[in-house]
């Protein structure tokens, strides 16, 4: 689970599957002998609360993965669009840019139509 986790997180930042693959790999080999070495140290007592103590440091590695991944779970399982925001306000600045220009195009069509008339004013005067 770290390996994807991490790998998905790389690839998203780096857009490289091979960077986020390789570094993904190194990360889900980290995770796996830092609990295989807690599992192993692990020793049966006959008091549950010596077990449990025993246990507190893969119960806090759990925790702290469970923080690491449940954001790219939650993005991965919610709809396309909801995190994309870079594509709404690009979406939004090209509607401003088109409206814009059609502004200035109106108003160019404007002045050049005031211009016409005082300039045929003048020719008609004279």
């Amino acid at each position: 689970m770290a390996f994807i986790a991490n790998s998905y997180v790389l690839f998203t930042v780096f857009d490289n599957p091979y960077i986020a693959m390789s570094f993904g790999l190194i990360w889900g080999l980290l995770i796996l002998n830092l609990d295989r070495f807690i599992v192993t140290t692990i020793k049966k007592r006959e008091c549950f609360k010596d077990e449990f103590i025993q246990a507190i440091p893969r119960i806090l590695l759990a925790f702290i993965l469970a923080i690491e991944t449940s954001p790219i779970i939650a993005k991965l399982l919610s709809p396309k669009g909801e995190f994309d925001f870079n594509e709404v306000d690009a979406e939004m600045g090209i509607k401003n840019l088109s409206a814009l220009k059609s502004y200035q195009s109106e108003l160019q069509k404007k002045t050049v139509a005031k211009m016409n008339d005082m300039v045929y004013v003048d020719i008609k005067e004279d």
